[in-house]
Order: C-alpha cells, then sequence, then structure tokens
C-alpha cells in the first residue's frame, strides 16, 4: 500500500514539474516576443531616422522643383536666406522635416488659385519668391515686400496657421500687382464698413466691435420684436473676419481672403445680405477684372 502512495507521489512530482517547466518555457517564449517586437520596432525607427534627413531632403528639392515648373515661383531656406535675415528680424529654417511640411502645405495652397494666376510670376515681369524662415523676432507669422524691380518676396514662418498666412501674403502680393494695373480699384471700399469707421493701426487699441466671432451670429428671424428691443448690429451682422482686419484696408481684404481661401464649407457671414459677403463680393469682382475670369477656391461658397 506504501509503495503504491509513493508511486502516486512520485508521478504527481514529475506531472507538476512538467508544468512548472512548461510555464517557465511559455513566459520566455512570450518575453522573447516581446523582445524581438520592440527590438524590430526600434530597428525600424531606426533606420527611419538615419535615412530621413537624406529622404526628406530630396523629397523637399523635388517639391520645389514642381512649384518652380507648374508656377514658376521660387523656393528658399536655409542657408540661402540667412543674409534676408536681419533686414526682417527673422531666423532662418534648417530643418529639412518642419520644412518638408510648409513646402507641401505651399503646394496644397497653390492649387486653389486659377492656374493664369501665375502668368504674373511666368513672365518673369513679376517674379515671386516664397522664404520659408524659423520664426520671426517680434508678433509677425508672415510677410509680403516688392522691391523697386517689381520682385515679389513672401516670408513665412512656422506656424499652426501656415496656410492661412500664405494666402494673407499672396493676397497682398496680388493687391500689389493689381495696383499697378489699374489705379483706385479699392476707392469706394470704406463705404463696406460702418459709418464713422477708421482703421487704426495700433494694434493695442483694436477691440473686437463688428467683428465675426464663429457661431456667435444671431439669427435675426427669431428675434422677438414686439417689445421693441435692440439688436447690437455687430452680433447680427458683423464687418470684419478678424480683429486685426481693422488695422488698414489692405489688412482688412487681406484678412478675409485668407480667410475664405482656407474654409471647408459655407459660414453665416457669406450669406447674401451679410457685410463680411459684401466685401467678398467686392474683392471677387476686382480679380476677376484684374487677374482671372476663372474661378478661386473660395467661389464655390458663394
Amino acid at each position: 500500500m506504501m509503495g503504491e502512495i509513493n508511486q502516486k507521489r512520485k508521478i504527481s512530482f514529475i506531472t507538476e514539474f512538467i508544468l512548472f517547466l512548461f510555464i517557465v518555457l511559455i513566459t520566455i517564449l512570450l518575453l522573447k516576443q516581446l523582445n524581438i517586437s520592440e527590438l524590430l520596432e526600434d530597428s525600424s525607427n531606426l533606420a527611419m531616422y538615419a535615412q530621413s534627413d537624406t529622404d526628406i531632403k530630396r523629397e523637399n528639392e523635388s517639391y520645389i522643383k514642381k512649384i518652380k515648373e507648374e508656377y514658376s515661383i521660387n523656393i528658399k531656406y536655409g542657408k540661402s536666406t540667412e543674409d534676408y535675415m536681419e533686414k526682417i528680424e527673422g531666423n532662418a529654417q534648417y530643418n529639412e522635416a518642419i520644412i518638408n511640411n510648409n513646402i507641401k502645405l505651399i503646394y496644397y495652397a497653390l492649387k486653389k488659385y486659377p492656374d493664369d494666376v501665375f502668368d504674373m510670376s511666368r513672365n518673369k515681369k513679376y517674379p515671386i519668391t516664397i522664404v520659408i524662415i524659423d520664426k520671426f523676432n517680434n508678433n509677425n507669422l508672415a510677410l509680403a515686400s516688392r522691391n523697386n524691380l517689381n520682385e515679389f518676396r513672401i516670408y513665412i514662418s512656422n506656424t499652426p496657421k501656415f496656410e492661412r498666412a500664405f494666402h494673407h501674403e499672396m493676397y497682398h502680393v496680388l493687391e500689389y500687382y493689381m495696383s499697378d494695373t489699374q489705379k483706385y480699384l479699392f476707392a469706394s471700399w470704406n463705404k463696406l464698413n460702418p459709418s464713422n469707421f477708421k482703421y487704426e493701426e495700433d494694434i493695442s487699441l483694436l477691440d473686437d466691435k463688428y467683428v465675426y466671432k464663429e457661431n456667435s451670429l444671431i439669427d435675426e428671424s427669431n428675434i422677438d420684436v414686439s417689445n421693441n428691443e435692440i439688436i447690437d448690429e455687430e452680433n447680427v451682422n458683423p464687418y470684419f473676419v478678424t480683429k486685426y482686419s481693422k488695422v488698414t484696408e489692405k489688412e482688412d481684404r487681406a484678412e478675409i481672403f485668407a480667410e475664405v481661401m482656407i474654409l471647408n464649407k459655407k459660414v453665416k457671414f457669406l450669406e447674401e445680405g451679410q457685410n463680411i459677403r459684401k466685401k467678398v463680393d467686392y474683392i471677387s469682382e476686382i480679380l476677376s477684372e484684374c487677374i482671372t475670369k476663372e474661378d478661386f477656391y473660395f467661389y464655390r461658397f458663394l
């Protein structure tokens, strides 16, 4: 009887030992699998980082070439821009990965313009250069300039509002060009503003009055006029897309243009009768008269 019991204990011990070894083996295999996955992932990342500078730089050069061929627009960054930095109070951009993102945004943004807009740069009478920088040492996001040879230059920093900033400065370039072809294009612009309104170049003095705020427009159809309640026009029908629009009339137009060029749907201020819509229509008519009869991107929302 004792021998039988000992035999059973021996078998039980062997079974438990085998089970223990099996669990250990499974654990080791799982740990190895995890280590291999991490190693593969790390190796993939190492390969990506090792190749990224060369590959991204090559891609940047490809986009620069395409923009030059399709639009006759030059793109500059890095060492080629160092001579400009002191003049514009900015810092050069050398990061190829950041440049890659910026150039792709520019290429995408340019496709929103009618092709013949760029005849001005193709004929070399009004050459355009886009200078990508790291940042300005003041509050600028971007700026546009023109020299006495009618060479246009757009300086643009790495900002979350990169595309919007580009359209803003591109509008300045278009208005420079239009003003050369025809004078007094915007002689009646101020009639589209509130009575007695004056632009204020001191940014610190700007306020939000008559400025559009998303989802803040009052629906006049829902207003109960039985109690003769007076609704402030700035809440029903604003005149400016941003507070900065109130600096000068040129900035007003550039801000409107930039805003409508980045829309992905029609907004309240583009409805018929809205004051901002009237300004958009004015700008559209001038662009059609002086630049192109073809449609800009934002026409789809009108």
